[in-house]
């Protein structure tokens, strides 16, 4: 069973967007998204905010870190698939998100 920490940020998504897109940590074919354009996604998020609320509010995003235990041996295809399914069956599903899986 993973362990799931969520937290909201007032960071830039432009930040947060650089963290996860690292390259020394995954690959893009380990990406995922909902609503937002994976190759400008804090562009994204920013109309998202423009049609929504029109100013920024108290957070930017939530970061949701998904860690699976490493004796699981889980392979990151794997990962990707079962962290895809834990959100497509949350309460996100109807907003924009970006993630990827860091090996």
């Amino acid at each position: 069973m993973p362990i799931v920490k969520i937290m909201p940020s007032k960071s830039s998504v432009r930040h947060i967007e650089a963290y996860i897109k690292n390259p020394d940590k995954t690959k893009p074919d380990l990406y995922f998204s909902n609503l937002c354009d994976r190759e400008n996604v804090s562009e994204s998020f920013k109309q998202w905010e423009r049609c929504f609320s029109g100013k920024q509010k108290q957070r930017s995003y939530y970061h949701f870190i998904i860690s699976f235990n490493p004796k699981d041996n889980l392979a990151p295809a794997k990962c990707k698939a079962l962290v895809e399914e834990i959100c497509s069956k949350s309460n996100l599903a109807g907003y924009p998100m970006f993630g990827t899986i860091h090996t």
